[in-house]
């Protein structure tokens, strides 16, 4: 699997090299920010054109960064704002929508290069994006959309999600082998997680350990693990065997909820549904299960307004549940489904903060 992905996206590497010596010749972008043309801005459907996802360039051609009197006019209208979502699709580009399912902005054409996680960096207020077959990781700045690279890790990997650690001080690396700890500078560290497969999300808690969302390289089944900031178990793992979705259910995301709490989506051979957990994976709180709605269950964000939003890549669609105080399958409360056409088999799922 490894070299059919090396071989497949060996191409990319050369690519970036290439649109790297033009940065600062990129006239199609000023200030930073993506410029779609008029023949390819989106419709009243949320929809885009074909020539407008061939236009855009990849994160790293898009210009230079702003300066610092153009960054002080940036604050009153921001590139993403709070609400916004960022949504990789399978085929691995990343769109970003408004809270309606409206097309903002193309981030990145599959084409060009292929993107697989999104995480949040709080300090820099970044989204970042690891890629395959390139081994960088990219970045796009939700205040300016002045977008770079931010190192390069090593193209053997096959990553599946990245969150920062450590106080920000350090990166966590999920990819196909374990998770591994870096420098800020992508330098390898330490293996702090191994024997890891198909890692669906990793995220940080706020007592500086960490929690993956993965499947059993055993068994296949799903399960979302606690770990110290040492890479050691806390507590028992919310398996997927428990659930009545078929023979092997797996953790698709998970999410760290203001409360503390943990939203997990699982999918299955027969339907999909998402639970909420206390912070330690404990108690069981109550959970989501509506065939027509979810079946294939995948990212999981939660809304400034703490309301969760999932994405489903069977029915491409969002659905937006508000957490109630119930237990059992009243925890959560349908709200509405958000539709958009450039949803195809949507993994990844997050919601732009509130901005400092």
């Amino acid at each position: 699997m490894r070299n059919n992905y090396l071989k497949k996206y060996v191409s990319v590497v050369v690519f970036v090299l290439f649109t790297m010596v033009g940065l600062c010749s990129c006239g199609s972008h000023e200030q930073g920010k993506i410029n779609v043309a008029a023949s390819g801005a989106p419709n009243q459907d949320g929809d885009v054109t074909k020539e407008s996802s061939a236009d855009i360039q990849p994160k790293q051609a898009l210009g230079k960064e702003p300066q610092q009197d153009q960054k002080q006019e940036q604050k009153a209208k921001t590139f993403a704002s709070p609400g916004d979502m960022f949504v990789t699709n399978m085929s691995g580009d990343v769109v970003l929508l408004n809270g309606d399912g409206y097309l903002k902005n193309i981030i990145v054409d599959a084409n060009k290069v292929l993107v697989e996680g999104l995480s949040w960096n709080p300090k820099s207020q970044k989204v970042l994006l690891p890629s395959i077959g390139s081994g960088l990781l990219f970045s796009v700045s939700v205040v300016s959309g002045f977008s770079e690279i931010e190192f390069s890790y090593s193209q053997k990997l096959i990553p599946f999600d990245i969150s920062v650690f450590n106080n920000e001080e350090n990166f966590l690396l999920a990819h196909e082998s374990g998770v591994d700890l870096l420098s800020l500078n992508g330098d390898f560290i330490k293996t702090i997680v191994p024997n890891q497969a198909f890692v669906s999300e990793v995220f940080t808690t706020k007592d500086g350990g960490f929690v993956l969302c993965s499947n059993d390289v055993s068994n296949s089944l799903g399960r979302v693990q606690r770990y110290s900031a040492k890479g050691q178990m806390v507590g028992k793992p919310a398996i997927g065997k428990k659930l009545l979705l078929g023979n092997q259910p797996h953790a698709k995301g998970c999410a760290p909820l203001k409360s503390g709490n943990i939203a997990v989506s699982w999918s299955g051979q027969t339907g999909g549904r998402v639970d909420l957990f206390s912070k330690y994976l404990k108690t069981h709180i109550g959970y989501f299960e509506n065939d027509k709605l979810l079946k294939q269950p995948a990212g999981i964000a939660q809304l400034p307004n703490g309301n969760v939003l999932v994405v489903d890549s069977f029915y491409n669609h969002i659905i937006e549940l508000e957490l109630t105080k119930e237990k059992g399958e009243k925890a959560f409360s349908y709200v509405k489904t958000i539709e958009s056409k450039v949803l195809a088999e949507p993994k990844q799922i997050l919601v732009v903060p509130k901005l400092k």
